[in-house]
């Protein structure tokens, strides 16, 4: 009897006029804010939810070798974070492809469609990189990026006279910490930042933004106007029921298993909230992105508990293998098969540096040892067209010196015979100082015009 009774009401809910109209207002809602960003101008893979706001999303593409729509098992990996590569694929052709894309919404058994009409633009040639763009933000009251350009690593010239060039209008009305990325395709640029004005909040770790700043470019020229990013710090919370109090300096890395960048950020973690801000520590977390503007929920990526770390910058190098440098109190240089993969760590700056080439001229000139509390905002970055690695620190406590070069030739070499330290003479990295940035190659083009631009 109770199961008929319960039965009846089931279905005089789903069927009453109230409930339809709310579900198809809830299916309305899902239909309007589900988007494909920049869908006349595709030129990397795209992300296909799956699902939405409780509603279910299948996809299908007229174009599948263009555009994948259905996700890819990955057999044998060993490893739990490589399990699937998710639908949206981008496979660019020698001339721009118009692809249709159908998503079939199911809701609680309503059912709906959506349909985008896609551009995706023509595979880029590949164009030799010659030159170097260092983006940086100078002090705690220039809150805001500036660009330098070089021709090589070590000597830079600021542009649009020590201006900024990107200015954050959203947020907290200040950026840090920029890091900026070619796309695995070749032919567009991500920007992403500290959501932070330390002018007017202070190191803000408790409430902090738990955003990330972004702009995008095609060219280094015309940006995009900022945006917040939820990069997944909040689906943390969620998920977990921990406090995040920040999202500080922000990086990606291009993961070629799944097609999607992994970004990833330190967040402040406080375990029992707001009952007691014991136990809190910095740990990094990473979240996985295709467009950066969807992103999965983020979750702890490395935990020096009952230590602080803060501050990864990470590479793949010649060898195939990815290396990663932190802030934890060491600098520790780690070493894995793939990025979200086992790590091992291989060495420290702070015991490495006394081993390296140009010890002893390097601190006679600066007195500065390269361990925690003196240097942070480490950068890893490949020279062009070179088997050399640049490691770059910030040393933000010594007023004028900013970063401090070092280079290698093997990341893992614990020797220090293959690194080398400079003395300032040695390096010349523009009037401003530099703050936590980001280095990567530019091509003759693309540094031509940057300095007709902005080279003033």
């Amino acid at each position: 009897m109770k199961t008929f009774i319960y039965s009846t009401i089931f279905f005089l809910l789903i069927f009453s006029p109230v409930f339809s109209n709310n579900l198809q207002v809830k299916m309305e809602n899902i239909k309007a804010s589900l988007i494909i960003p920049n869908e006349d101008d595709i030129r990397g893979n795209i992300t296909l939810l799956p699902e939405k706001d409780g509603a279910s999303i299948v996809w299908n593409s007229s174009h599948p070798k263009v555009i994948s729509d259905k996700d890819i098992l990955l057999n044998n990996m060993g490893v739990e974070a490589y399990k699937i590569v998710p639908a949206g694929i981008v496979i660019r052709q020698e001339r721009d492809t118009k692809v249709v894309l159908t998503a079939t919404i199911n809701l609680d058994g309503l059912k709906d469609t959506k349909i985008f009409h896609v551009t995706v633009k023509a595979k880029p040639q590949k164009k030799k990189l010659n030159a170097y763009i260092f983006p940086f933000f100078p002090s705690n009251r220039e809150e805001q990026i500036y660009f330098a350009v070089g021709k090589d690593p070590l000597h830079f010239t600021d542009l649009n006279a020590g201006k900024p060039i990107l200015e954050s209008t959203v947020g907290n009305m200040g950026v840090r910490d920029p890091y900026i990325i070619r796309s695995y395709e070749g032919d567009k640029f991500y920007l992403i930042a500290t959501d932070l004005r330390v002018q007017t909040q202070g190191f803000e770790t408790e409430k902090g933004s738990l955003y990330m700043v972004v702009w995008e470019s095609p060219d280094l020229i015309n940006w995009s106007e900022p945006r917040l990013a939820d990069l997944g710090a909040r689906a943390f919370i969620e998920k977990n029921g921990y406090h995040l109090g920040c999202v500080y300096a922000p990086e990606a890395i291009f993961d070629e298993l799944t097609g999607e960048y992994v970004v990833f950020w330190t967040s402040r973690i406080y375990p029992d909230y707001p009952a007691t801000l014991s136990g809190r520590r910095y740990k990094v977390f990473y979240s996985r992105t295709r467009d950066f503007v969807h992103f999965t929920p983020g979750e702890i990526y490395i935990d020096r508990t009952p230590g602080d770390i803060i501050d990864t910058s990470m590479i793949q190098a010649s060898d195939g293998k990815y290396y990663r440098v932190s802030a934890d109190g060491l600098m520790s240089i780690e070493k894995a098969d793939y990025i979200l993969g086992e790590w091992k760590t291989i060495s420290d700056l702070t015991n490495l540096h006394k081993r390296m080439n140009g010890y002893l001229k390097y601190w006679a000139d600066t007195n500065v040892e390269l361990r925690g509390k003196l240097i942070e905002g480490p950068q890893l970055f490949k020279f062009n067209d070179e088997d050399i690695y640049g490691l770059y620190s910030d040393n933000y406590q010594k007023p004028g010196l900013g970063y401090i070069p070092i280079t290698t030739t093997e990341i893992s070499d614990t020797t220090g015979t293959k690194w080398q330290l400079y003395t300032r003479d040695q390096y010349d990295f523009g009037k401003l100082r530099k703050r936590h940035g980001s280095i990567i190659g530019i091509t003759e083009e693309e540094y031509i015009n940057l300095k007709k631009k902005w080279g003033r």
